[in-house]
C-alpha cells in the first residue's frame, strides 16, 4: 500500500484479557477494572458494597451516598468503615467471619 493509504488506516486493539465486573447502585452503573477487588466486593453485603461503590469508585460524597441510599451521614460512615474492614481482611487473604 501507499504511504498515503497507509497514513489513513487506523488499528483497534483490544485486551481482551481486561478484567472488568459490573455493579448497579440505585441505577447507577459502577464498573470495577481491578479482579482483586471486584471479586472480594462479591462478599461483601450489598448494603455495605453499594457505599464503597459509590464512595471509591463514582466519588460521590458522603452526603450524595445519604440521598442516593436513602440512608443517614452517619449510616454511610459505618457502612464505609465495615465495609473497608471486610474488604482488607478479603484482600489480605484471611478468612471473613
Amino acid at each position: 500500500l501507499s504511504n498515503y493509504v497507509q497514513s489513513l488506516m487506523t488499528e483497534d486493539t483490544y485486551d481482551l484479557n481486561r478484567y472488568e465486573k459490573t455493579y448497579y447502585v440505585n441505577g447507577v452503573k459502577v464498573i470495577v477494572t481491578n479482579e482483586r477487588v471486584g471479586e472480594a466486593l462479591k462478599f461483601i453485603m450489598p448494603n455495605k458494597r453499594a457505599v464503597l461503590l459509590l464512595s471509591y469508585f463514582m466519588d460521590y460524597r458522603d452526603s450524595e451516598i445519604a440521598r442516593t441510599l436513602r440512608i443517614t451521614n452517619s449510616t454511610v460512615a459505618y457502612r464505609k468503615k465495615q465495609a473497608l474492614k471486610q474488604l482488607k481482611v478479603l484482600l489480605e487473604g484471611k478468612k471473613y467471619g
